[in-house]
């Protein structure tokens, strides 16, 4: 074959991928905007969501934001076979008790195109969101899961009285507000700079300008589609926000 041809078919090749891998982003886009989550965040609550990172998986694996292994088969049977999983990492500049939080939602989509399972994170723990005090979970559009975020603290459940369960529910955002400095993850380790006095400065900052008393009524919140992005998108933007934060605080003195 002459080699002109030949680098032609190779560079068509090349495009074909590139045009199917492009595909393949904007089906997964298209799909995690449908099944996002919906939220109930407290009427006084101080923070918002900043990004949405999702991850989407078609077999058993390993998120690459949190220790958590996925094995299709818990959720199937009777019918139900899984076909893809999406990960939602939540994250926020703060939770009321340190600089740096990112919650999780999985949910897991049957073949039919059902929502057959929804996860959540609660405090380092993940929970069956489908089950709620006896009570059916709520869907926006039959498949957004609507998950309550709990005052100050972010973890996510199907029901708001469940936040009770966690020791200090009130407390934590007015009395130990700040009280855990800077946090972390191992992810990130080495790409966030943090000196002796970091934990200190942060628990003022904290303490001082967001503490409050929730009221313990919720309301919908959306975030908006502007904070949905790939994980390795936000992973990036997260490590940026967190950096400039602190450069602001050390810069209060």
């Amino acid at each position: 074959m002459d080699k002109a041809f030949e680098g032609m078919n190779k560079r068509e090749e090349l495009d074909d991928k590139l045009f199917d891998l492009s595909l393949d982003i904007s089906k997964e886009m298209i799909l995690s905007k449908k099944y996002m989550p919906s939220f109930m965040k407290d009427t006084r609550e101080p923070f918002d969501i900043k990004g949405i990172g999702y991850t989407f998986f078609y077999n058993d694996g390993k998120s690459s934001s949190c220790n958590r292994f996925f094995r299709f088969e818990e959720f199937e049977g009777e019918g139900i076979s899984v076909s893809f999983m999406i990960e939602y990492a939540i994250y926020l500049d703060y939770d009321i008790q340190h600089l740096y939080d990112l919650e999780h939602v999985f949910v897991y989509v049957a073949e039919d195109g059902n929502v057959c399972a929804v996860e959540s994170s609660f405090h380092g723990k993940f929970f069956n969101s489908l089950l709620s005090c006896g009570q059916p979970l709520s869907f926006i559009d039959g498949v957004r899961p609507v998950l309550y975020m709990q005052p100050g603290k972010h973890a996510l459940m199907p029901d708001p009285k469940l936040f009770e369960l966690f020791p200090h529910y009130k407390t934590s955002c007015n009395n130990l507000a700040g009280s855990d400095g800077l946090l972390i993850p191992d992810f990130l380790e080495g790409e966030i700079r943090k000196e002796t006095d970091t934990d200190e400065k942060v628990k003022a900052y904290i303490a001082s300008k967001y503490a409050f008393t929730p009221s313990f009524e919720f309301e919908s919140y959306d975030p908006g589609e502007d904070v949905l992005m790939p994980w390795k998108e936000l992973r990036n933007t997260i490590v940026t926000r967190i950096n400039n934060i602190l450069e602001m605080i050390n810069s209060q003195g």
